[in-house]
């Protein structure tokens, strides 16, 4: 009898032993912040998220429905409150912007804190890659700071108790932050003519030279020196086509410098074969 209990207590004490594990144990059916960085391709996923936060179709229609480029009288919407006049802070356009924006930044923050953790990662994309995301930010910062002014302003993800007491920080230290972020990052980018098919669409040198000159526009900084810069960085491959233009006539030579002054088939997207209803 005794055997059996000894037995019985003996088999209990392994099961248990067996049973002990740690109390913070990563899920096995999901993603942790860390256990996701495990490819190049997780990698650009992320990236892809952060494109999406920082301009899509919806912020687009409406913007444009804010300006004298498009209007809809049907709609009932912030927009249209705006437009007539009847704004309030209670509008759901100004919270969700504010949300949208910092959501848009987070996201910016945890690649760059967790990029690292991605193994054999070719340096010139997480190079390229990083570049893409500093501009993403950047521009966040710069529409945040357009809408808001003074906003919250912090350069990597921060806990939500932290959160809880940023202060705010004055448009002008902001857009100088821009301002050198753009400067840093736009000889990591690639430009039009170097990026791959597949890749048609993102974030170029010359973007980020477009964007200089816009912000400096916009803020009279040093908008002399940003419009110089976006000349050289369009006069360079023009001069270039012009001395490599031997034997080519002058229709040709225009076409190959319209296509690094504009986008191809630009002239074919104002044929009215392309023309649309918003309505339909």
């Amino acid at each position: 009898m005794r055997l059996r209990k000894y037995i019985a207590f003996a088999g209990m004490a392994v099961l248990m032993l067996c049973s002990c594990n740690e109390m913070e144990n990563a899920p096995t059916n999901k993603f942790t912040d860390n256990s996701y960085w495990t490819s190049t391709t997780k990698a650009q996923y992320v990236v892809n998220m952060a494109y999406s936060q920082m301009y899509n179709a919806g912020r687009m229609w409406s913007d444009e429905s804010l300006s004298d480029n498009a209007y809809d009288g049907r709609s009932v919407d912030d927009q249209r409150a705006i437009r007539k006049g009847m704004a309030t802070p209670s509008l759901d356009i100004f919270k969700n912007e504010w949300k949208d924006l910092y959501g848009g930044i987070k996201t910016c923050h945890v690649f760059l804190e967790k990029v690292d953790l991605v193994p054999n990662m070719d340096a010139s994309v997480k190079a390229r890659m990083i570049a893409e995301i500093r501009y993403i930010r950047a521009s966040l910062y710069f529409r945040l700071t357009n809408l808001y002014g003074a906003v919250p302003f912090f350069t990597e993800d921060i806990t939500l108790e932290e959160s809880r007491s940023v202060s705010r920080t004055d448009r002008e230290t902001i857009i100088s932050f821009i301002h050198q972020e753009l400067e840093d990052i736009k000889d990591a980018l690639p430009t039009r003519d170097q990026l791959p098919e597949e890749d048609k669409g993102k974030i170029t040198k010359g973007a980020v030279s477009t964007t200089i000159v816009g912000i400096g526009s916009r803020t009279r900084t040093n908008v002399d020196d940003y419009v110089f810069t976006a000349i050289v960085h369009i006069a360079t491959p023009v001069i270039a086509i012009i001395n490599d233009s031997s034997g080519e006539t002058w229709v040709t030579v225009v076409v190959r410098i319209s296509r690094v002054i504009i986008c191809p088939g630009f002239t074919d997207s104002l044929s009215t074969k392309h023309q649309i209803s918003i309505y339909q």
